[in-house]
């Protein structure tokens, strides 16, 4: 379940190839997962936890017509996305902090909240 939701999510970050040589800082590229890592805590505890290594096939793949197309660790997904202010994108209903961003690299993280204590938190690390 949780990585359905991470997979619509990251659908939303997808990128189509560029020359290595070209300073294209931005998410409309095809992106090569590296990683995902999902944590859910409650009470300081936690209650679920998962780090998947992408593969050769895992991609992210987000698109000038404001749609994500993923496939990650054998689920394909397709999403709608938008950039927000302040460095963040908001896939389906989810929105995600852009942590870090060049043209080789990228890294989405969100962390929902309903105490101190009780969270969830998602992180994506791409690479093209």
């Amino acid at each position: 379940m949780k990585k359905a939701i991470f997979a619509m999510a990251v659908a939303a970050i997808s990128f189509t190839a560029c020359k290595k040589d070209k300073d294209d800082s931005s998410l409309q590229h095809r992106w090569s997962v590296v990683n995902t890592h999902f944590k859910d805590v409650f009470n300081g505890a936690t209650t679920f936890e998962d780090n998947y290594n992408g593969v050769s096939a895992d991609y992210v793949d987000f698109r000038g017509d404001n749609r994500v197309y993923t496939y990650i660790d054998g689920t394909y997904d397709t999403a709608n996305y938008q950039m927000l202010a302040d460095n963040k994108v908001m896939i389906d209903t989810e929105t995600f902090d852009i942590q870090s961003l060049t043209s080789s690299n990228a890294t989405l993280y969100q962390k929902t909240s309903t105490s101190a204590t009780t969270y969830s938190e998602v992180s994506l690390n791409l690479k093209r």
